[in-house]
């Protein structure tokens, strides 16, 4: 699943080297004439004011072929650095791109270049690049960080988690390419194992550490207590049976032997009880009722 991973900064945006244009003004030039007196004699002077501005327009082209923007149109990109490569070979990765050594220097193909290489899924982050204007052309720098191959996948601290389910039901696993947002959810996924076996106070967080091999996966866990469900009280009720209610429950107490009540504490079930509880009456016509958690006590045995 990323876009992003600690410890470096991303490349939020496409990098945009704007051009500046410079344009001449004649505005001025031309209110000389134009207000000016006109009698007779003063013709003459019209009409050479009138060849200048002919002349002078005539001229005006010719500035930008030496503007900046000519300028930069010119330049051709004479080198192009690849920092950061490790498990993929620059050539490899020049081989992909559609910039290339000796095109015109044009911005907005950089730009594209940069959504090409964030799209392709291969790297975790890309920096802004450093463009270099050289009498001999330009030269770009880019710097990448690779998304690196996961070595191993382990679990410290798992005592009633299971492993082998653990490393089943997350998305992390070996020889594929790390994903920090990946790992992120295979962390919630872990937390909801957890309090499926009656953990609700558990705590999970995840380290990396780098191997000659690739990257190894750490879940750190701490379990917690294991909460089972002692006893369920039902007060205010009367109109409907005890064990009607206890049907649409999904939280109840331990059947030792019986199978599908392990009598588990699983507070994400609590809410759904309550709404179960609550459809309940009003499908036996309470359309009034008021269904809510008393109170939720712990006690270490």
């Amino acid at each position: 699943m990323s876009l992003p991973t600690s410890g470096s900064s991303k490349y939020a945006g496409s990098p945009r080297i704007p051009g500046t244009q410079r344009k001449l003004d004649s505005a001025g030039f031309t209110a000389r004439y134009v207000s000016g007196r006109c009698a007779g004699r003063c013709v003459p002077s019209l009409l050479l004011w009138a060849c200048l501005l002919l002349s002078f327009c005539s001229f005006t082209p010719s500035l930008d072929l030496f503007g900046q923007d000519a300028s930069v149109r010119s330049e051709v990109i004479s080198q192009i650095r690849l920092q950061g490569l490790d498990r993929l070979g620059t050539a490899q990765v020049m081989a992909r791109m559609k910039v290339r050594v000796g095109d015109r220097w044009d911005p907005a193909a950089l730009d594209e270049e940069y959504r090409r290489l964030w799209t392709s899924g291969d790297f975790v982050t890309i920096d802004a690049p450093l463009v270099d204007h050289t009498e001999n052309g330009v030269i770009i720098t880019i710097m990448l960080r690779e998304r690196r191959r996961i070595q191993d996948v382990q679990f410290e601290g798992a005592e009633n988690l299971s492993v082998r389910t653990a490393l089943k039901e997350i998305r992390s696993r070996k020889d594929e390419l790390h994903d920090p947002l990946l790992v992120r959810e295979d962390l919630d996924t872990v937390i909801d194992l957890l309090l499926k076996l009656g953990h609700p106070f558990a705590r999970v967080d995840t380290r990396t550490e780098e191997t000659d091999e690739g990257l190894r996966i750490i879940f750190e866990l701490d379990e917690g207590p294991q909460v089972r469900i002692q006893r369920v009280d039902l007060q205010g009720t009367g109109s409907i049976p005890i064990a009607d209610i206890f049907k649409v429950m999904q939280l109840r107490t331990r059947i030792y032997f019986g199978l599908g009540r392990s009598g588990k504490f699983d507070p994400r079930l609590l809410e759904q009880d309550l709404d179960q509880i609550r459809t309940l009456y009003v499908a036996k016509g309470f359309f009034d009722a008021e269904v809510s958690l008393g109170q939720l006590d712990f006690q270490n045995e």
